[in-house]
């Protein structure tokens, strides 16, 4: 079985479990042998890596669906090096249809020894099962919030239980978690980000982390970085256009000349943040902006900033933060993005 044939045998055996079909068994027991000899010549052959990488991972997603045991056995097959690589993104794709496998999934990965090397896939497949323990232990939720290790997922789990709380409560959330972020240059979940979360719920408090995510970290006393220096000046006045539009576009115009006129350019990735940033306040003057480019790929990479942005629905533009798709070339839009 080569990996297209794969591939499509994986959705049939997803099938056949989603349906309760005698045959399911069978047909995952053929789709694992396939697996098998895919990852074992693997080793010899450089081009079967991928499809013995990511092909059994985009299986494990659809087969958790059905049955989250053949799904954990078919994880526990992959090489040490990959197992646990996108043990968030699976979790991603259960969450709504199948909580209880979100949850299986989750229970697998940490009840592993944890490591420096597995400490990062624990941390997240943990921040994206909370919602489901806040449901029936918010307590116990936000203790194990505090418990991640790293900050900016930290920083997004807190932000994620806030929305789900009411006001009163939440307040603290969403402070403690912008003040986590401040760690994080390229979180996701950067301090305006969060700023905008609050907004959505009380335009007060969200005023109130507006301020302090631009006196702390885009002014230029702001630490650790100057204004126009990195991706935070973009990523503010992308959250902030939702509450003043006319002064984020006045910052990111001024945003745009400097990295264009700087003696020690930024190069493309700038570029393409100051765009990313204009499509949500003026999306004709974004497209303008990745034209003005001068360097032909970082012009047609952020050229991409625009289309992607119209593509989206509204919901998918406020879940997705600007950081996670902002430098990205090759993202999708509608798709989770981490």
């Amino acid at each position: 079985m080569d990996g297209d044939t794969i591939a499509n045998a994986t959705t049939l055996t997803a099938l056949a479990f989603l349906l309760h079909r005698p045959e399911a068994d069978d047909d995952y027991a053929k789709v694992r042998a396939g697996l098998d000899h895919l990852i074992k010549n693997s080793k010899n052959d450089p081009n079967a890596y991928y499809d013995s990488q990511y092909l059994p991972l985009n299986l494990a997603k659809i087969i958790a669906l059905g049955n989250v045991d053949k799904a954990i056995a078919m994880l526990n097959a992959l090489p040490d090096s990959s197992r646990y690589n996108n043990v968030a993104e699976i979790i991603n794709e259960l969450i709504k249809p199948n909580p209880a496998a979100a949850m299986a999934i989750y229970h697998w990965v940490a009840q592993e020894p944890s490591s420096s090397s597995l400490s990062w896939a624990q941390n997240r497949a943990l921040c994206r099962v909370l919602p489901i323990i806040y449901k029936t232990d918010p307590k116990g939720a936000i203790e194990k919030a505090h418990s991640i290790t790293d900050s900016s997922e930290e920083a997004q789990a807190l932000t994620e239980l806030a929305d789900l709380m009411p006001l009163t409560d939440a307040a603290p959330l969403y402070a403690e978690a912008e003040d986590k972020a401040f760690y994080q240059l390229n979180n996701g979940y950067s301090p305006a980000c969060i700023a905008y979360h609050a907004w959505r719920r009380d335009s007060v408090l969200g005023a109130k982390l507006f301020k302090t995510a631009f006196t702390e970290f885009v002014t230029v006393t702001a630490k650790p970085q100057v204004l126009g220096t990195g991706p935070n000046y973009p990523d503010f006045a992308f959250y902030y256009s939702h509450i003043d539009p006319a002064y984020s576009r006045l910052l990111m115009e001024a945003q745009f000349v400097k990295n264009l006129n700087a003696t020690e350019h930024l190069g493309g990735d700038s570029d393409g943040e100051d765009v990313a940033a204009m499509c949500a306040i003026d999306i004709n003057r974004a497209v303008e902006l990745a034209g003005e480019i001068k360097d032909p790929y970082a012009s047609f990479s952020a050229g991409l900033k625009p289309a992607q942005y119209l593509l989206l629905t509204p919901q998918q533009r406020d879940a997705i933060p600007f950081e996670d798709w902002a430098n990205s070339t090759d993202w999708v839009p509608g798709t989770p993005s981490n």
